[in-house]
């Protein structure tokens, strides 16, 4: 509506709108819509979400969200989060997804506060399917607080990656990692220890 008006005046009043000024109002226009298609998917979301680009969202169990969610998403690249029959995905506050990022949680997946997700970092709670006849498995994932993901990494089933720690880009972490810890490779093995902040 407010585009309208905009060009409406511009077509009769005969003075230019600025050519920001359009820009401005069509990117709020779109962060308001990509914001209102995120949240119907959520049973809980709180303040200052910031939905930037179009996301793929199938939920069928729970999907809570902290503050200041900010998702950078492209429609190129788009960030794809499922929720399976009965699983529960939870965010923290001030979590960062960055463009790629895929979360399939058919069991629990829980992601703290402060935690930034590189660009196609997937993380995975189930293996989806079994080997040689046996049945698939699950098993919670846990993100705590004040981790960094780098670009590309794995996260595969029951891993919990302690509080501020960082995962180098392209590791697959099949099992956990310690708090305050610089982790890499594949699979992915501690490389050193972080300091601590308060």
């Amino acid at each position: 509506m407010e585009c309208w008006r905009l060009a409406t005046a511009n077509q009769y009043c005969g003075s230019p709108v600025p050519e920001r000024l359009l820009l401005k109002v069509w990117t709020t226009l779109k962060l308001c819509w990509w914001s209102w298609c995120f949240r119907r998917h959520c049973a809980v979301v709180g303040t200052g979400l910031s939905i930037l680009g179009p996301c793929i969202v199938s939920v069928a169990g729970r999907f809570a969200v902290g503050n200041d969610l900010t998702i950078r998403s492209r429609g190129y690249n788009p960030v794809e989060i499922s929720v399976g029959p009965k699983a529960k995905l939870e965010f923290g506050d001030n979590v960062f997804l960055n463009q790629g990022v895929r979360i399939a949680c058919t069991s629990e997946v829980t992601i703290g506060n402060n935690v930034l997700l590189g660009d196609e970092t997937v993380i995975l709670d189930t293996d989806y399917h079994g080997a040689a006849g046996a049945p698939a498995k699950a098993a919670p994932v846990r993100i705590e607080t004040d981790v960094w993901l780098g670009t590309r990494v794995i996260v595969l089933r029951g891993v919990t990656i302690g509080q501020g720690s960082v995962v180098g880009a392209g590791a697959v972490v099949t099992r956990s990692i310690p708090p305050f810890v610089f982790a890499a490779g594949v699979p992915a093995r501690v490389v050193r220890s972080l300091p601590h902040h308060a």
